[in-house]
């Protein structure tokens, strides 16, 4: 098995345990609203520039390395707008995705997440990459539109799952922009500057009061517990963010998106398994119906992305 994709299985794995605990934490009482969380994970996310500061490392997979600090330079025009660009779609993304994890759980809101974002990916691409959309589109397309019914009717409201949408539509924006960057830039320029555009979007939150008042208090209240379940997930969440971008790099783009499904998978496991036994905060206290629908509907998912991406 070549090495880039047992990176994207490990990556999957983490972005499940990663969707679940974000749940627990948006949920719980350890951040008082999506807002100021997506807050916390876009400044702790930028963090993960210091991976440049370890470049004298002598870490190397074959082909896999540590990016490198003397790689990085002046930006572009060009490459200044897409990482403003990729920075604040990834923001508003994170956001619309942790206001549906308040209503419900990871494994209904990631698969629609995941679906949407796959949809419009493919769409940008075409319309504005000039990429070929497979011969199995339609088809797969209808896959994914089929699980997103399932999901809507009987997991939760409309008004849930428009911000699952929303956070689909936005995160395909940002994976585009990033797609892009790594086109026609080095991946250590793109990977660098985009996280600069992250910050400053994220800086940009303090600039509405009534969302500065809220991530002020949010600080001074939050406990250091919880500070460590936030900063734990988001180092995950960046280890599987890198992983994933550089799998990409090194191997094939269309096997990585197909294992874009493993996380969907991962997710109903960890429900059917650990479910009944984590607490309410973590969602997935689920009966035999409950699992039935979510084993279909990510069946679904699974199958669309196969046809989408083959």
């Amino acid at each position: 098995m070549p090495i880039w994709i047992l990176i994207v299985i490990i990556a999957q794995f983490l972005n499940a345990v990663v969707a679940i605990v974000d749940k627990h934490i948006v949920t719980g009482k350890k951040v008082s609203q999506p807002i100021v969380y997506a807050f916390y994970v876009g400044i702790l996310s930028t963090l993960s520039i210091s991976v440049f500061f370890l470049s004298f490392v002598p870490l190397d997979f074959g082909t896999f390395s540590l990016p490198h600090i003397h790689k990085i330079f002046s930006p572009s025009l060009k490459l200044t707008l897409l990482s403003l660009l990729a920075g604040y779609t990834f923001i508003t993304s994170l956001f619309f995705l942790y206001t549906a994890f308040k209503k419900s759980d990871a494994s209904d809101v990631v698969p629609v997440t995941g679906s949407v974002n796959a949809i419009v990916t493919f769409l940008i691409s075409f319309i504005f990459i000039g990429e070929v959309l497979t011969d199995n589109f339609v088809l797969g397309f209808t896959f994914l539109i089929m699980s997103m019914v399932i999901l809507s009717h009987f997991r939760f409201t409309m008004k849930v799952l428009m911000y699952a949408i929303f956070s689909g539509i936005f995160s395909a924006i940002y994976y585009c922009s990033m797609k892009v960057m790594f086109n026609d830039f080095a991946f250590d320029q793109a990977f660098f500057w985009s996280r600069m555009g992250i910050l400053l979007a994220t800086l940009t939150i303090l600039l509405v009061p009534h969302y500065r008042k809220n991530i002020f208090h949010g600080v001074k209240q939050t406990k250091v517990g919880h500070t460590a379940w936030i900063i734990g997930n988001s180092i995950l969440g960046g280890v599987a963010g890198i992983a994933l971008l550089k799998a990409t790099e090194l191997g094939s783009v269309t096997v990585v998106q197909v294992l874009g499904g493993l996380q969907f998978t991962f997710l109903v496991i960890f429900s059917i398994l650990f479910g009944k036994s984590t607490p309410e905060t973590f969602g997935e206290n689920n009966n035999i119906n409950d699992i039935i629908q979510k084993v279909v509907s990510v069946s679904f998912i699974v199958i669309g992305f196969y046809l989408l991406f083959r």
